[in-house]
């Protein structure tokens, strides 16, 4: 399984797996808002290989958050060595993660492929709040105009969380055994939304390329299906192995410096 095929189920960690919300035009109430605390202090940037469940490496590449101006730039970016690449920044406020704008990069070598996705969190044209959502792809990747665009809204209850935030999101909640939270996951590159269950069971020891840590065992659960996720008992609970039964996440250590990345530009009401 190459880069192309997993990567979007290894960084958009309910993508594919757990089961969807009907997307309709029926009223929402407010989601659970579930941030506790903030743990990192940004500039942060930690770095992964991926492997599959035989032990073959897939990519590798870094989970990084940058704060500026009240916000944070959740950055996942991730490649192989064959041209392949996922690269996603997020806004979010500095507080409450409550997601802002966002643009994600997808090449696909094999097929020689690009998909450039854009969003937009904010209150859309009925007045309800929701996620615009642009999608771009290009035939051949090296294109500079796309084959075909779509735009697409999406309601959401309020404080509902964007996807891409999710393995930095699982990081702000009450570490304890047993202890349960439920939150709202919006999914744009499926224009879906997800109700998800984090569980949090017990401490333990993990093992990870950069050495053997304590951790906190958590399981993410979603309409019958499991991710496992392994985050420090240190008070930052930085990620350490994440298991999506797709790929598995190995922390290698601290990156040297968070990566360079452009400001999402968002979407214009026109894409509504």
């Amino acid at each position: 399984m190459t880069l192309r095929r997993l990567a979007l189920a290894a960084t958009l960690t309910l993508t594919v797996a757990m089961g969807v919300l009907a997307c309709g035009d029926e009223d929402l109430e407010p989601a659970n808002e579930i941030v506790i605390d903030v743990p990192w202090t940004a500039p942060e940037s930690y770095e992964y290989i991926l492997m599959d469940d035989d032990g073959q490496e897939q990519g590798s590449g870094s989970l990084s958050v940058i704060e500026q101006a009240g916000r944070f730039a959740i950055i996942q970016d991730f490649d192989d060595e064959d041209g392949n690449s996922d690269r996603s920044v997020l806004l979010v406020d500095a507080e409450t993660l409550e997601p802002l704008a966002g643009a994600r990069e997808i090449v696909d070598a094999e097929d020689d492929r690009r998909v450039l996705l854009d969003t937009q969190y904010s209150e859309l044209s009925d007045g309800s709040y929701g996620v615009r959502i642009r999608e771009r792809n290009f035939d051949p990747a090296t294109e500079e105009d796309p084959e075909s665009e779509r735009c697409n809204p999406l309601k959401l209850p309020e404080n509902a969380y964007d996807n891409d935030s999710s393995l930095f999101l699982w990081r702000t909640i009450q570490f304890e055994e047993d202890h349960d939270v439920i939150y709202t996951a919006s999914i744009p590159n499926r224009r879906l939304r997800r109700d998800v269950t984090l569980s949090v069971i017990r401490q333990e020891r993990v093992e990870t390329p950069a050495g053997s840590f304590d951790a906190w065992y958590m399981a993410i659960l979603a309409e019958g299906q499991s991710h496992e996720a392994w985050f420090a008992t240190t008070d930052d609970h930085k990620l350490l192995k994440y298991d999506n039964d797709n790929v598995i996440f190995l922390y290698t250590g601290d990156a040297q410096s968070p990566p360079q990345f452009e400001e999402p530009r968002g979407v214009s009401e026109e894409c509504d």
